[in-house]
């Protein structure tokens, strides 16, 4: 499996990203909320994944920009575990929220992260 992140895998739909928030399932980990909906259905790719950092805590755009940088990287280069747990009807819905005040290294944002896939395994065995 090639770790990229293409626009087919980003989750850019209102509509979708609404229904995410409204019925999906979250993990959290600081500094980072895992909010997830598992759907069957044929979908090409298996997951979709969107990251979001918040105008509220985060003023400046550059600043934003750079935590949705690291948030995209570090699903990129863990998405394996999650593809792989899903079955060939199975797909993922996803958005990373980053809900730190300050800005933490990479490897803490990666550890929090593989955390909550430890978490989201134990509780969706495939």
């Amino acid at each position: 499996m090639r770790s990229t992140f293409s626009k087919t895998e980003r989750l850019k739909s209102r509509k979708d990203i609404a229904e995410l928030f409204a019925t999906g399932d979250a993990l959290f980990s600081y500094p980072i909320k895992w909010v997830y909906k598992k759907k069957v259905g044929t979908r090409v790719p298996s997951v979709r994944m969107g990251v979001s950092v918040s105008k509220r805590r985060w003023k400046r755009a550059a600043d934003r920009n750079r935590l949705k940088r690291l948030l995209r990287e570090v699903y990129r280069l863990n998405k394996s575990k999650i593809v792989s747990t899903l079955s060939t009807e199975e797909h993922l819905n996803g958005m990373l929220l980053y809900v730190a005040r300050e800005e933490l290294p990479y490897s803490d944002i990666e550890a929090a992260y593989l955390h909550i896939i430890e978490q989201w395994l134990s509780s969706h065995p495939s």
